[in-house]
């Protein structure tokens, strides 16, 4: 695997049970939802997005 599809593979089971409507309402789910992800998933996550 090249470098792009390793990332490409973390972001996507990142963002695979992320819902719309966490985004939308006042919860913790997101934050909670991120958190918890394994640490290659979240660490992959928080890069692209911040970014």
């Amino acid at each position: 695997m090249s470098d792009s599809e390793i990332i490409d593979y973390y972001y996507t089971n990142s963002v695979s049970g992320i819902e719309e409507s966490w985004f939308t309402n006042n919860s913790e789910n997101w934050y909670n939802y991120i958190i918890n992800l394994p640490d290659k998933e979240r660490v992959t996550y928080l890069i692209l997005v911040l970014d």
